[in-house]
């Protein structure tokens, strides 16, 4: 019997849209001050594209609609310096920058935003994940279009005259020497508008030649300072320098700032010997509006210590060099909770606080400055030195911090949450989503060891006959079929179909760009975006922290390989006991990519826990610290 086209249309199109609206997924995640961060070679056909015509969106499943939400581009250069390029057009090395409360639900193939000149392009779907509970997604999705303006509202403001920045919940100060002098908590933020601070401090001390010194921030020059107030965050390129006698040292600070936190952290630099420096501090003083506040910290969350200006005895030890701190106030005008990655500097390495407001010192034979000169005080100044009594402090160093501005009174458990959430950043999934007869919901290239996997998954074909793939050494240049035969279709179907194409004919070194072509079985040929592939040679030996992590029950660990030898790869326990040998091999050079599933050699399950995964060939080692959650 002979079909009816349109019917037949009619009803495969509701029959599509149902199956995708049943699989559409609610926004569960539940990080809703964080941000996103992702750099643009994740969003390879929009390369080229100027940052005006690209666009952040985020669907309703339940009203089925779709809002503009605030975002931003940020031009990087491949050092990472954001002060560099500014030609505003998207390459491999920008930054967009969303906040994960504004991602939405998943939307289905067939809903597209309501402009005619972004359906002209494809767009891509960024799914994302809680690292720390992996059930918990949201979701967003970027356009181009070239009708389209951008609506939504900043989220924060830098005011050059005064040197404030200022969000609906908070607003801080900073001073010629570039650090943090005034801050404020607003009602809107769960605050009383009061300012907490007194100054940020930064504190060396030591022996240069036979002369001894104490350093602090009033002995920095600031030499420079450049600023980019965006809609999600504001950054601030600070360039200071340190002079100690004819030894000069400069460094560039980088400060991002969101409508809920800060993040602060600069180029490694190098303690030289020279320098002579044998006590280290970094703090943040709090003024007389900090009194009947609250402290806690990593090691001192039982009983913590109220905040009156007379010291308390508190548990200064911290955790060992690379892993991260927690400090929190907390009281009526706000709390702030302050996260640091400890450096591998000095033989000791201890919380500093200072609550004292009678002997006017900084409780470690430091000068002291800041507000009420000459009769200073110190009101909870909290933070971490560095120490090495009987020589110099050396080796490489960042000055890094990030900290969250929060509601009233908040509790223990929320800044050991958001510690948790430090050392367990969001992931994030990139799809294709094409309007076409053939809807890809993604194509991929990965490159491998003396080849490039290319795979793409569709999630409907209508009278799909099959697959050609075309390759070229230029996104604009002339493209060759590298197929031999069709690659069959699923004819028509509204179900996921994956498909998978290797290319072996690839040199080191160079990029390719593929273009995949679905054929009906009317002989149309259809060719979606191009997609670039680099197939580049290790310059080094790495291994990747594995992913998912945590994970369970199985997770995937990447490794490059500068050069060929023998190569081992072992899953090693708390005890340092060896749990299982994944590779123990003569391997080339090249990237690789293997599979750990949580079992032991004897092939049976292991428990949940903290393992490690090492790297041994030639004369390089390195491991990677991974999660094991049942």
């Amino acid at each position: 019997m002979k079909k009816n086209p349109f019917i037949f249309t009619c009803l495969l199109f509701f029959s599509i849209l149902y199956t995708y609206q049943a699989a559409a997924q609610f926004d569960n995640l539940d990080r809703d001050i964080e941000a996103i961060t992702m750099t643009a070679d994740q969003f390879p056909i929009f390369n080229g594209v100027p940052f005006d015509q690209l666009f952040l969106y985020a669907f309703d499943k339940t009203t089925n609609s779709w809002t503009q939400i605030p975002f931003q581009f940020d031009d990087v250069d491949d050092q990472e310096h954001y002060f560099v390029e500014t030609d505003q057009i998207l390459d491999d090395y920008d930054e967009l920058t969303f906040m994960a409360r504004d991602a939405g639900d998943s939307s289905t193939v067939a809903s597209w935003i309501a402009d005619i000149s972004s359906q002209g392009y494809n767009r891509y779907e960024i799914k994302i994940t809680d690292s720390v509970d992996p059930s918990r997604f949201a979701w967003v999705y970027l356009y181009r279009s070239a009708t389209l303006t951008y609506v939504a509202d900043d989220l924060l403001s830098y005011n050059h005259t005064t040197n404030q920045i200022t969000s609906s919940c908070y607003q801080l100060g900073l001073n010629s020497d570039g650090t943090l002098t005034d801050l404020m908590i607003t009602a809107a933020g769960g605050g009383n508008g009061v300012d907490i601070i007194d100054r940020e401090k930064i504190r060396s001390s030591g022996q240069y030649n036979t002369y001894s010194y104490n350093f602090t921030e009033e002995d920095m020059t600031l030499n420079n300072v450049q600023i980019k107030d965006g809609t999600v965050r504001v950054l601030r390129q600070v360039d200071i320098s340190f002079s100690l006698f004819d030894q000069v040292a400069e460094k560039d600070i980088t400060e991002k700032y969101y409508d809920r936190f800060s993040i602060t952290g600069g180029s490694y630099g190098h303690i030289l010997a020279d320098y002579g420096i044998h006590y280290l501090r970094q703090s943040l003083d709090l003024n007389g509006n900090a009194s009947a506040m609250t402290f806690y910290s990593t090691n001192n969350a039982v009983t913590g210590a109220t905040i009156d200006g007379t010291n308390d005895a508190v548990d200064t030890s911290l955790p060992a060099p690379g892993t991260s701190v927690w400090s929190m106030v907390t009281g009526t005008p706000g709390s702030v909770i302050q996260l640091v990655n400890l450096p591998d500097l000095g033989i000791t390495q201890s919380l500093y606080y200072h609550d004292d407001n009678s002997s006017h010192n900084s409780g470690d034979g430091m000068p002291e400055t800041g507000d009420n000169a000459p009769n200073y005080e110190s009101w909870g100044d909290i933070g971490v030195s560095f120490e090495n009594a009987s020589s110099p402090i050396t080796g490489l160093y960042e000055i890094g911090y990030t900290r969250f501005f929060m509601p009233a009174n908040q509790t223990v458990a929320t800044a050991e949450e958001m510690a948790i959430f430090y050392d367990n950043p969001m992931s994030t999934d990139v799809t294709l989503l094409e309007p076409y007869p053939v809807e890809l919901s993604s194509f991929t290239a990965t490159a491998l060891n003396n080849a490039i996997a290319l795979q793409w998954t569709t999630r409907s074909e209508t009278e799909n006959y099959g697959y050609y793939i075309y390759r070229s050494d230029e996104l604009n240049g002339r493209y060759e079929r590298i197929t031999v035969q069709i690659i069959p279709g699923a004819g028509d179907s509204d179900s996921e179909h994956t498909y998978e194409f290797i290319d072996y004919d690839v040199e080191p070194g160079k990029t390719y760009y593929y273009k995949l072509a679905d054929i009906s079985f009317a002989g149309e040929l259809t060719f979606h975006q191009a997609l670039r592939a680099d197939y580049a040679v290790p310059q080094d030996y790495e291994l990747r922290q594995n992913y998912p992590n945590p994970f369970n029950p199985s997770t995937t660990i990447e490794f490059s390989l500068e050069k060929a030898g023998f190569a081992s790869i072992v899953i090693y326990n708390l005890k340092g006991e060896k749990i299982t040998t994944l590779r123990s091999e003569h391997l080339s050079s090249g990237k690789y990519r293997i599979e750990w599933k949580g079992v032991n050699d004897m092939g049976y399950p292991v428990p949940s826990g903290i393992y490690f995964c090492s790297l041994v060939i030639n004369d390089f080692q390195k491991s990677i610290k991974m999660t094991l959650m049942k």
